[in-house]
């Protein structure tokens, strides 16, 4: 089987794109959406390190999503007095997403 497609920088914005959705629309049921949509984007890049790096950008657009949610429901102010819920609440989709991009090293 060939993997050509994957030098095609289209197809890698489209991987990362369809991860980055996958990550914010099931990132609201559980952290296994974060997983799956590193997963997603990291599996359609051409090398193991661009695919762990795009896990990682679909965490942190999952967390710019998430402080957007906030800051337009006025309630960034509240949840930046929590400190460390917060943090975690940060640290979840960064962390998952990269893991999920390392399904680009699985043969």
């Amino acid at each position: 089987m060939t993997l050509d497609w994957r030098a095609n920088p289209r197809a890698n914005l489209v991987w990362f794109a369809a991860g980055a959705a996958v990550a914010v629309l099931l990132g609201h049921l559980s952290w296994i959406g974060f997983l799956a949509g590193g997963a997603i984007a990291g599996f359609g890049q051409r090398s193991f390190r661009y695919g762990v790096f795009a896990g990682f950008l679909v965490g942190l657009f999952s967390v710019g999503v998430f402080v957007g949610l906030l800051a337009g429901h006025n309630s960034l102010g509240v949840a930046l007095d929590t400190g460390q819920v917060l943090y975690v609440a940060l640290a979840v989709p960064l962390v998952y997403a990269t893991l999920g991009g390392l399904v680009r090293g699985v043969r």
